[in-house]
């Protein structure tokens, strides 16, 4: 392989990676998402477990089995993937192969034109075209720089690994190629960043004798790449998963099982983006009781946890260049423990107002009984109908993912009582503030990603129609949703779609984001 192919696949294929924490026990369920996600004063039912444990006073219900998938992404990688499961089904080669190359046109819907290829190409051909001693130097310029060595740490490069890499003497021009490229793409989403990095580089390279990237390539890049000013660009916002749940809730008591698998990434773009995948086996149980006209909630969740910080940027810009990505190198290690949730939550009925309140893992449990797999280990465990916990290899503290503790949500809801009317026409209006102590946290942690008021306040709406079927709609994290359901005699089917950010592209106003969530539940 040739370096200017070396440099131009590490382009492609090594974004740098930033994990935002996630609540692993709060699934994205059609109920909650149709009418905003303010459910924190209406809980009830299954969705009890995850919004208010309250909400177990009220009617019952027994769910034998309840499956839901969800997906919420960027319009044009949804276009995209389509395409791909259209071209996998026409064409002998299986999807993804090497000798399939995209079209244009396909390109051309991630903001991949004629200009940013190349743009890509230039400073590929630049990187490539050093001497070792050169691209040593372009590194060393890099890593010493304090502002672009900051700027790289807070983008996921391990500099001190760099710093290593040009001492060693050992070191090929091929690895050189790798860690220059790497260095670029980790920071390709990020203009202000993508233009310090690549003039650092450069007079690094010159100060070697090497030539001069120019000032144009790097604008040329920035600005083709940069979704503030290329439209057609995808978010790194992608959300995927499935829930798989049992359980009864009702009359002040509640018990239930979940496995869930939920994949949560962000990015400025689909380039960059990065996040954790998360798989969890649950139980929980609880109870409620009323006091005067307050009802009190609280219940237990020992979970088993799963997680792998993975990097989905690399399999997608290989499916750009035609390539087949390889998914064993797209999980890394596999973290995996034990720990216990603990939730408490409060409804107070004044009339046809409800105001409710609920905290959730009150107590900073930590992961328990922590351990560590390749992703070859942890699959074949599982397989092999074994729970890969406390059997692989030692971890250290820093190395793990902690539950954000103390999650305060408020909320409150009105649902008038139009007596008989109401067999035909019920409707109820709520709103909910999720986290109050994550709005202070996400100004003071970096594990927070770039969040805005949309993450925390949740508005929607449900109208039930002759007692069988509901229609709602709400906002739910920036997003505007709208849910029907129905119940027929022992099926509950309950769906959301989801969408946000609209954008004008090539002179049409389109939906940036769109998502869906749907349940199929057989409950009694």
């Amino acid at each position: 392989m040739s370096k200017y192919k070396i440099f131009i696949g590490v382009l492609l294929l090594l974004p740098g990676i930033l994990f935002a924490q996630a609540d692993p026990f709060l699934p994205p369920t059609p109920v909650a998402v149709g009418q905003g996600g303010a459910f924190t004063a209406n809980a009830e039912g299954m969705n009890a477990f995850f919004y208010n444990p309250a909400g177990f006073a009220r009617d019952g219900e027994f769910t034998l089995l309840s499956v839901t998938p969800w997906a919420f992404m960027d319009k044009s990688l949804l276009d995209f993937l389509m395409q791909e499961l259209n071209l996998s089904s026409e064409q002998d080669e299986p999807a993804g192969s090497v000798s399939r190359q995209l079209d244009p046109e396909t390109l051309a819907q991630f903001g991949i034109d004629d200009e940013a290829i190349a743009g890509l190409e230039e400073v590929a051909n630049w990187g490539g075209g050093l001497t070792p001693e050169q691209q040593e130097a372009a590194i060393n310029s890099v890593v010493t720089d304090e502002t672009v060595k900051k700027n790289l740490e807070e983008s996921g490069v391990d500099v001190e690994s760099l710093k290593t890499l040009i001492e060693d003497p050992e070191t090929t021009q091929e690895q050189l190629s790798e860690a220059l490229g790497g260095v670029v793409i980790a920071v390709i989403s990020n203009p202000e960043i993508l233009d310090s990095t690549l003039t650092a580089a450069s007079a690094g390279a010159e100060s070697a004798g090497g030539p001069k990237l120019p000032e144009e390539t790097i604008d040329k890049v920035a600005s083709t790449l940069d979704p503030a000013s290329n439209p057609k660009i995808p978010s790194g916002n992608l959300r995927a998963g499935a829930q798989v749940a049992l359980g009864y809730v009702g009359h002040g008591f509640g018990l239930g099982a979940f496995v869930t698998a939920d994949a949560q990434f962000r990015g400025k773009n689909i380039f960059g983006t990065k996040g954790r995948i998360l798989n969890t086996v649950t139980l929980a149980a609880g109870l409620a009781f009323p006091i005067g006209p307050i009802t009190l909630g609280a219940q237990v969740r020992p979970t088993f946890m799963g997680y792998s910080n993975v990097n989905p940027s690399s399999m997608i810009n290989t499916l750009l260049a035609g390539g087949e990505p390889d998914l064993q190198a797209l999980i890394g290690d596999v973290y995996t423990g034990f720990r216990i949730g603990v939730d408490v939550g409060a409804l107070w009925d004044i009339g046809p107002f409800t105001l409710g309140a609920a905290i959730k893992d009150i107590l900073p449990f930590k992961l328990q009984q922590a351990t560590k797999y390749t992703g070859e280990e942890y699959i074949s465990l599982l397989t092999a109908g074994e729970l890969p916990l406390n059997t692989g290899a030692p971890v250290t503290a820093d190395e793990l993912y902690d539950v954000p503790p103390f999650k305060l949500n408020v909320g409150a809801s009105f649902h008038p009582d139009l007596g008989a009317l109401s067999v035909l026409f019920d409707p109820r209006i709520s709103v909910d503030v999720r986290d109050l102590i994550g709005i202070i946290r996400a100004g003071n942690d970096d594990a927070y990603l770039d969040p805005t008021v949309w993450d925390f306040l949740n508005i929607g709406a449900e109208v039930k129609i002759l007692r069988f079927a509901s229609f709602r709609a709400g906002m739910y994290d920036g997003y505007l949703t709208a849910g029907v359901g129905a119940h027929l005699l022992f099926l509950d089917i309950n769906a959301a779609v989801a969408i946000s950010e609209p954008r004008e592209v090539d002179g049409s106003l389109q939906f940036k984001n769109i998502g869906f969530t749907l349940e199929t539940a057989i409950r009694f």
